[in-house]
């Protein structure tokens, strides 16, 4: 049995504080929950970091887990791995039984294993088969487990913790963001949401962990008994303040341990745990719209591939320690016959209404941008979910193709992807989104 896992909504969490609001002017939705930890062995490939070779030794406490909300007849899950694909959200949905495709999310974690085949490093299946069963494991959970709750937002200031990796510095326009479900005087469970990467973590750990995401969720959990489903948002270009190029290296520098994670993620339980929540009104009703947006990928180098595979066969001869891992990795993106070609590829978005909030789902990693320009109306209140359903790489906005950079220039190769998205991409993705009812 889950832990988290209860006949009756109320039945979970803390008696609510005063909200220093007044009641919501309508209406309640039906919500449930569902947890499975995600049982890995040891030996597996871990995805994230590119000269990583090490294989995974053992898990970190929190460890990976499979978190489920269902809200109405929909149901999220948040898997703490790299990546996800269409393909798995659509077993997951198949294994559960549910009603509607699983809104099927990455907490992006980088000390995760690899389940998604071709990109992001090393494929196991193995791996890939723990996340089908802990997902549908929960999601059926969420939605057998589910009663009658309020809902509640809060977006509270947090300052210095994320950075703006390519310019490096601090993200100012980071924003936390999370709502809270209640039923008969008690809080039952909350989703949280925040743009920046889970790579605090750095490159020389072998053990499986959620980042600073499973330290978020366990500190909101002790204190209130409560399950808490994290969604990773607009995190492309946001990490916690290291150079986007230490992911190619073995940093044993400060700031990439556990511990780390952990004082990241508990500053952010701690000021959710603080804040003065405002009421949700439900009155407007709640709904979900999806679409897939036509994108396209165009070559970005001015050699060939068989040019750019000959220099980096050449620079293999000389390299020494990470950076073999890397050029292999390029070397081997360059022998399919589809890189370096422009092609188009289908990108999914997602809107979920609940009254006057909404919930934003992109794929792959979409840049902060995407965050601010959803939440640019006055009184705006939208969570921006990043990683949904797909997780085919970065997706910058227009300004920042002219600045290069590893996220324009080179990540489609440790994707698997033959060419960069176009510029233009993300705001259309944008648009997508806002024209979802």
């Amino acid at each position: 049995m889950s832990r988290f896992q209860a006949p009756d909504c109320v039945l979970l969490g803390q008696p609510l504080e005063h909200s220093g609001a007044g009641p919501a002017r309508a209406a309640t939705m039906t919500v449930g929950w569902g947890y499975e930890p995600l049982r890995f062995s040891r030996g597996l490939p871990m995805a994230g970091f590119a000269a990583r070779k090490d294989r995974s030794t053992a898990s970190l406490i929190p460890g990976p887990e499979a978190i489920a909300v269902a809200l109405g007849d929909e149901v999220i899950v948040a898997a703490d791995v790299i990546g996800v694909d269409p393909q798995l959200a659509d077993t997951i949905a198949e294994a559960a039984q549910l009603p509607n495709p699983v809104i099927l999310t990455a907490t992006h974690t980088h000390s995760g294993p690899g389940i998604t085949p071709g990109r992001l490093g090393d494929f196991s299946q193995e791996a890939r088969a723990v996340v089908v069963n802990a997902a549908a494991t929960a999601a059926r959970r969420a939605l057998d487990s589910a009663g009658s709750c309020t809902v509640e937002w809060l977006e509270p200031q947090v300052t210095g913790l994320a950075h703006d990796r390519r310019r490096r510095k601090v993200a100012w326009d980071a924003h936390l963001r999370a709502l809270r479900w209640k039923s008969g005087g008690y809080v039952t469970g909350y989703l949280v949401s925040y743009p920046c990467h889970p790579s605090i973590i750095g490159p020389a750990n072998s053990h499986l962990s959620p980042d600073y995401p499973g330290y978020l969720r366990t500190r909101i959990q002790e204190a209130t008994g409560c399950p808490v489903i994290f969604l990773t948002g607009a995190a492309g270009n946001v990490n916690a303040g290291y150079p986007e190029r230490s992911s190619g290296q073995r940093y044993h520098d400060l700031g990439r341990t556990p511990s780390d994670a952990d004082l990241f993620g508990t500053t952010l339980a701690e000021t959710l745990l603080a804040g003065r929540w405002q009421p949700v009104d439900l009155s407007s009703g709640i709904s979900v719209s999806r679409t897939e947006v036509d994108a396209c990928l165009v070559p970005i180098d001015i050699e060939n591939t068989t040019v750019l595979r000959e220099q980096w066969e050449r620079q293999l001869r000389s390299a020494e320690g990470e950076s073999r891992g890397i050029l292999q990795r390029w070397i081997s993106w360059a022998k399919k016959p589809e890189s370096g070609r422009q092609c188009r590829y289908r990108l999914p978005v997602a809107r979920m209404r609940l009254g006057d909030v909404s919930l934003a789902f992109l794929p792959g990693e979409p840049f902060l941008a995407a965050d601010l320009e959803l939440n640019s109306a006055p009184g705006s209140r939208a969570i921006v979910g990043g990683y949904y359903r797909d997780t085919p790489g970065y997706l910058p906005d227009a300004a920042q193709y002219l600045l290069g950079g590893y996220e324009v220039t080179d990540a489609h190769r440790y994707y698997g992807m033959p060419a960069p998205f176009a510029r233009g991409t993300l705001e259309a993705l944008i648009a997508a989104v806002r024209g979802l009812r």
